[in-house]
């Protein structure tokens, strides 16, 4: 519940700012000490959503696809692609360069690579099956997991 609602809290300023998304990062950084470049991990999401075209190791364009946010408001993707953190392969994100955050998808992560994603009080770890390496770490942070 304390994740979803700081979720809502980041898209409902999204929405409500006039100003430009580098605006809205720096109020991220500063106002609920979250950093823009780390990934958010969402159990809620459908999909993987990145606002940084750098990240992409490729991009294709798509058949668009109109993301609702947690407030109702709604968001279309028209290009999606891979990206690579450390271990971890992100598959299909969407880019979305108007977004304030990164998510990972909980469900599309578990349903693209072969990986366990245990839940901790402070830490979530990313464990691939089939050698049991880790891929991924994320840290609690106001109740949300930041990878």
């Amino acid at each position: 519940k304390d994740q979803y609602n700081a979720i809502i809290a980041l898209l409902q300023q999204t929405k409500d700012s006039s100003t430009s998304v580098n605006h809205i990062q720096h109020f991220v950084v500063n106002q609920s000490g979250i950093d823009p470049s780390l990934w958010i991990l969402d159990n809620g999401a459908t999909d993987h959503i990145c606002p940084n075209k750098s990240s992409f190791s490729f991009l294709k364009k798509i058949k668009p696809i109109h993301v609702r946010l947690p407030n109702n408001s709604y968001v279309t993707a028209f290009f999606a692609g891979d990206i690579h953190l450390g271990d971890l392969l992100l598959k299909n994100v969407l880019y979305i360069p108007n977004f304030s955050v990164h998510l990972v998808s909980i469900s599309k992560l578990l349903h693209t690579i072969d990986c366990l994603v245990l839940f901790c009080k402070s830490f979530c770890l990313i464990v691939q099956t089939s050698n049991f390496k880790m891929i991924g770490v994320a840290k609690q942070h106001h109740g949300l997991f930041h990878l």
